[in-house]
């Protein structure tokens, strides 16, 4: 549950399930876990559906045994019928031994009240015209389990609608198509809940994809996020058959999402004095390429003051020129350090596809995208650099004329070394908003703000260029990286657009 990126309240109701006395011990947890993150066993082409409709077919045999209004449902599905045992919480335990021999006395005593349900050696068997189904008594804790968490989801206020609907599907006569609609409707309802409470399910998509990519290119199934990986996996699906992922960017950004879940997931866990929750994503270990150190906390642009009302009216930045080159950067921050040639690749090719996709979108001709295909007009990475370091240069010159402004602020034996050079990057920015070196409080709190994001603005802008510098080893310059980046995305993008040159 940690490792999916399960929100606290819904990792607190998990607990409660499967560490009461019903559970502890058994091996629901696990199994519990992936049906409430939707995880699939890779391979099985299981449907994360699948369970509430198991549910529901357990539900409507247990009826034909006499559970068949809401009282006997919760008997069924939350108190085990008190054997004489042991003790007290081996009565109350939840073990497929246990389902078994309750549901076989059961039976014994009551019998069927429908003539379509039947015992087998492993579980009970209901038949619908010429389909068959059968929920095996090693299933059934499980799915006890699920019933149980069900119930008090959203802080208990679907319980009403599942009951009402689980209560409409049994009133006879029960048919096939009446439980499918109630697992339709109560599956509808979980992927909503998973969309809301598990982050991986936000993006299940991609990430289902990428998980046994991963799986199959790390070493013994151990996940390694790096720049290869990402462009390997692009490779892979840009051109694939079904359910195409023809952009490079859509990777990327896919892959800094599945990092940040990973990332959320391990502090989680590192702040959780318990054992770790249900799923492991098949015990393999993530390696996300790091040289950046550990982040605290989840990135949120420094950009996004600027956009303050009351900074808005003092023009901190070009748009064009100043604030446009770092938008993706300080969108991505760190990771952006971490993957530093992915990123550049996102940088320089990303706007080459968007330029071929618009121009078979608009038939802008196919001289446009033979020469987009062959990346002609790419931004080189040292044209990139040099933009990194020339908004760098703006950067530095904003924190002088800001400490200019916010002079009262800083002791004198701070500021005093770097008077001149603050004065003069103030008088130097002849722009809105730098016109008044003595404003009023209300502005010096604007300039506030800004003194707050810009060190981190400028530490992004540093990280990215040291990032870069260090891709130039072994005697291999940028201008070799990006030509042979040129072959590598002209190869792939032939491969993706060809029939359209």
């Amino acid at each position: 549950m940690l490792r999916a990126g399960a929100a606290d309240g819904s990792v607190a109701q998990f607990r409660a399930v499967i560490e009461g006395v019903r559970f502890t011990g058994t091996q629901v947890g696990n199994r519990l876990a992936k049906i409430l993150t939707g995880r699939k066993t890779f391979g099985s082409g299981s449907n994360r559906d699948t369970p509430v409709l198991e549910l529901c077919h357990l539900t409507a045999m247990a009826a034909a045994l006499g559970y068949d209004d809401r009282n006997a449902r919760f008997r069924f599905f939350l108190d085990m019928d008190d054997e004489k045992r042991s003790s007290p919480a081996e009565a109350r335990r939840v073990t497929p031994a246990a389902v078994r021999h309750r549901i076989e006395k059961r039976h014994t005593d009551r019998g069927w009240s429908r003539d379509d349900c039947e015992l087998t050696e492993r579980g009970m068997r209901a038949v619908y015209g010429s389909e068959t189904h059968e929920v095996w008594f090693d299933r059934i804790p499980v799915l006890m389990a699920f019933f149980e968490f069900l119930i008090g989801i959203d802080d208990a206020t679907f319980f009403a609608e599942m009951d009402d609907l689980l209560q409409t599907m049994i009133t006879p006569p029960v048919t096939l198509r009446g439980i499918k609609d109630a697992s339709n409707r109560l599956a509808a309802r979980m992927r909503l809940w998973r969309r809301s409470n598990i982050a991986w399910a936000t993006h299940e998509e991609r990430f289902d994809k990428i998980a046994p990519y991963l799986s199959e290119r790390g070493p013994e199934g151990n996940w390694v996020i790096d720049d290869e990986a990402i462009f390997g996996f692009w490779v892979l699906h840009s051109n694939a058959e079904k359910k195409p992922i023809r952009e490079y960017a859509t990777v990327f950004e896919a892959f800094v999402n599945l990092s940040k879940v990973m990332r959320a997931a391990e502090a989680a866990e590192a702040g959780s004095d318990a054992r770790r929750l249900g799923t492991d994503f098949e015990a393999g270990d993530i390696d996300v390429a790091d040289d950046i150190g550990p982040m605290s906390g989840e990135w949120e642009t420094p950009l996004a003051i600027f956009d303050h009302p009351d900074l808005k009216s003092i023009r901190f930045f070009k748009g064009d020129s100043e604030r446009a080159p770092i938008e993706r950067l300080m969108q991505y921050g760190p990771d952006a350090q971490r993957l530093a040639r992915a990123f550049l690749r996102l940088e320089s090719f990303a706007p080459t596809q968007n330029v071929i996709s618009n121009a078979i979108r608009f038939k802008r001709g196919k001289a446009i995208i033979s020469n987009s295909v062959a990346c002609v007009g790419t931004a080189s990475y040292q044209a990139y650099q040099e933009d990194m370091e020339r908004v760098l240069e703006h950067i530095r010159r904003l924190q002088l004329a800001v400490v200019h402004v916010l002079r009262r602020d800083v002791d004198d034996d701070v500021y005093a070394p770097i008077s001149e050079d603050s004065r003069a990057a103030f008088q130097d920015l002849r722009r809105k908003g730098f016109d008044d070196d003595d404003p009023d409080e209300d502005r010096r709190d604007a300039f506030r703000m800004a003194a707050n994001a810009l060190p981190s603005v400028a530490g992004q802008l540093r990280g990215l260029l040291e990032q870069i510098s260090d891709l130039e080893k072994d005697e291999r310059d940028l201008a070799l990286i990006f030509n042979e980046d040129v072959s590598l995305f002209s190869k792939q993008f032939r491969a993706i657009y060809g029939d359209r040159q």
